[in-house]
């Protein structure tokens, strides 16, 4: 909702997932306040793929489905690329004895820093770096990195990619201090081709994989394989979606045939 030339309002009001008020001086900068959308990598659809997938039901793989915190932005548009600067409330633990869960968002008083550029990288290519450091529990570090880059169609020329974009990427996250034992890590990654040949949607293909404890393996590290077709009816849009989910022990039948429809007004 645009309140003026220079505010405006983004947010989900029935559940508020996220809200924020953005407010840009200049033409060079914007400032946003509220329950933000953490500029982690790639959010141009909101939540992140690490790991493969959006998420099992509500709940993310590597961070929240749709990963918002209470906090402010500054928005910089540079000369190459945008800068992102922010602080917001920590991904956190429940208590003392826990490791924190990148997928439940932060619950605590701490605060974190984060930065994130957005770079073009020649032709319809954008690279994003991130990084974010924060405790999870008074006293007991966070940092995460990620790397991702992305393409528009046409990015390159070379006859059937052409018509195909793709994205990648991978995030890291170390925990420090652990309660549970040594320090550690939880990685993420994915790999995205996306093409129009299917007229008059777009197919769409993605991998990923996502290590929950790099001491132990356990079912939580998973890769899947995703398969899916978007189209759109008149201000409908429609994703009809095949997951193939694997664990790495003790794996079970937990594969996903979904349809969702989502409206642009």
């Amino acid at each position: 909702m645009k309140a003026s030339e220079k505010t405006t309002f983004l947010g989900e009001i029935a559940q508020q997932s996220f809200f924020s008020v953005d407010y840009e001086p200049t033409a060079k900068l914007k400032i946003q306040l509220g329950k933000i959308l953490v500029p982690f990598g790639d959010t141009r659809r909101f939540h992140h793929y690490y790991g493969g997938i959006q998420g099992y039901g509500m709940k993310g793989v590597m961070f929240p489905n749709l990963w918002a915190e209470p906090g402010f932005n500054i928005n910089w548009h540079l000369p190459i690329g945008e800068l992102d600067t922010y602080v917001v409330q920590s991904v956190s633990a429940l208590d003392a004895t826990k490791d924190p869960d990148l997928s439940s968002g932060g619950s605590t008083a701490t605060q974190a820093e984060g930065v994130r550029w957005a770079l073009p990288m020649g032709k319809k290519i954008t690279g994003i770096m991130s990084a974010y450091f924060g405790e999870y529990y008074y006293g007991r570090n966070l940092l995460m990195g990620g790397l991702d880059i992305y393409s528009d169609y046409g990015a390159l020329d070379l006859s059937f990619f052409k018509h195909t974009r793709w994205a990648l990427g991978l995030a890291t996250a170390g925990i420090r201090n652990s309660p549970t034992g040594s320090d550690f890590e939880k990685r993420g990654d994915y790999l995205e081709f996306a093409t129009p040949v299917m007229s008059p949607g777009e197919l769409r293909i993605r991998y990923g994989t996502y290590v929950n404890d790099t001491r132990v393996v356990t079912n939580k590290n998973i890769h899947n394989w995703n398969l899916g077709y978007a189209f759109s009816v008149d201000v409908i849009r429609f994703l009809i979606e095949k997951q193939w989910n694997f664990e790495a022990v003790e794996e079970y039948n937990n594969d996903v045939l979904r349809v969702m429809a989502s409206v642009d007004f």
